[in-house]
């Protein structure tokens, strides 16, 4: 028996991120198209969200602050549109962001909060049906991100074949490149062994180019 199935969203992202990711598309790039699309997503959502979609976006928003839960706030917002163009639109946007959104958070104090604070202001518009204030909110938050990117030093075009390096338990650097991008993060290949390098180890993107010696 042969069943033909419709792709889920997530999946259709994954690889428009992947072609994105292959044409050298930079984080200031995504940035600058959330910049445009976000907005009126949020007023959207205003308009058209549902009970249930408002109760998921106020579960979300009440747990704290991660690129897990960042990303869940914009795919919430996404849904209140009922607008599958916007839902399909910005999906690969929010997964291309996400390893830039965890250096935010980790080297960033304040970010955390201020996105939390964001998050309760774009609710509330949405809870109201002001699709003014949802644009206007989500138009600072986006905005908000770039003034952290710039706090933390994020390299902000990181893209297909950027250098970082993965610092080990013990301080030592591995060096890699950037292969891919994957459900919101980045892919890498070391160039060195990997012991001691696991879960939680940082990684920083090298601003310079590799020359022979």
């Amino acid at each position: 028996l042969m069943m033909v199935t419709r792709p889920a969203r997530v999946d259709v992202a994954a690889g428009v991120s992947r072609a994105l990711a292959l044409h050298d598309v930079s984080y200031h790039d995504v940035w600058e198209a959330m910049t445009a699309l976000e907005p009126p997503i949020a007023a959207a959502a205003a308009r058209n969200r549902t009970r249930d979609n408002l109760q998921r976006i106020t579960s979300i928003v009440a747990t704290g602050v991660t690129v897990e839960q960042t990303a869940d706030f914009f795919h919430a917002i996404g849904e209140a549109t009922h607008n599958g163009v916007f839902m399909l639109a910005h999906e690969p946007l929010v997964q291309m962001l996400g390893p830039s959104l965890a250096t935010l958070i980790a080297k960033v104090p304040q970010a955390a909060a201020r996105v939390a604070a964001a998050q309760k202001r774009i609710a509330s518009a949405i809870e109201a049906r002001d699709s003014d204030q949802a644009g206007e909110w989500m138009s600072k938050h986006i905005r908000d991100f770039r003034r952290g990117f710039e706090i933390a030093g994020i390299e902000r075009n990181l893209s297909i074949g950027a250098r970082c390096q993965l610092i080990d338990r013990g301080g030592r650097r591995v060096a890699c490149d950037v292969v891919g991008f994957r459900n919101g993060r980045a892919l890498a290949m070391a160039y060195g062994p990997l012991e001691g390098v696991g879960l939680g180890c940082k990684a920083e993107v090298v601003d310079i180019d590799p020359v022979v010696r």
